[in-house]
């Protein structure tokens, strides 16, 4: 980067931990919607050029069926006007039931990865360490999802146990989630100081 463009990004970075010492920092109001005007801008600007141009240029050679999609889009639109803002529900419906049919159709990569991970050898020719590894994976799973049976009865000691110990393993796990989260969040803050005091102030 130039030196203006680390200048601008030093700046707004101590603008936003300006929040830290004053929570009504006009810095920090300032730089925040600066960040999301840019962003609203930027992305009104691609989508514009990457999906709306083209879209309009193969409408202008002919290839007429793409109207039907715009019309779709623009029904969101009817949000805004009271007597027939119903119809915005039935776009949305449309692009969230395609978008999920999409995703289980041409990626289920993500899906069925989750499913193939779940499945274990807990016998067979393998260490003793892993088999009852395994074992013990596959309870906490199924106890997960037993966790998550909400029309069937939890009077039974086996039914309570069961979704007891799947909670705290669902507890467990978001717990691991937010730590590798926050550690994430430290490696972004190591970088911002870094890039301050070494490419912007040349101290280190």
């Amino acid at each position: 980067m130039s030196v203006a463009q680390d200048w601008v990004a030093a700046l707004t970075t101590i603008g936003l931990w300006s929040w830290l010492i004053d929570r009504e920092s006009p810095v920090f109001d300032m730089v925040q919607y600066l960040f999301i005007g840019l962003a609203l801008c930027y992305t009104i600007a691609l989508q514009y050029s990457d999906y709306l141009l083209p879209a309009l240029k193969k409408v202008g050679t002919g290839e007429w069926a793409l109207i039907v999609p715009m019309i779709i889009g623009l029904l969101i639109y009817a949000k805004f006007f009271r007597s027939v803002d119903y119809l915005s529900r039935w776009a949305i419906a449309y692009f969230v039931g395609y978008g999920a049919g999409y995703v289980l159709a041409f990626t289920p990569a993500v899906f069925l990865g989750q499913v193939s991970a779940s499945f274990f050898r807990l016998w067979g020719n393998q260490p003793g360490a892993v088999t009852a590894a395994n074992w013990i994976i596959f309870l906490i799973l199924i106890c997960a999802l037993l966790y998550f049976f909400f029309t069937v009865k939890r009077d039974g000691a086996l039914m309570k146990g069961g979704t007891l110990i799947g909670r705290y393993a669902i507890m467990a796990a978001l717990g691991f989630t937010f730590g590798a989260t926050v550690l994430y969040r430290y490696s972004l803050l190591f970088g911002r100081v870094y890039f301050i005091f070494h490419t912007w102030l040349h101290i280190v």
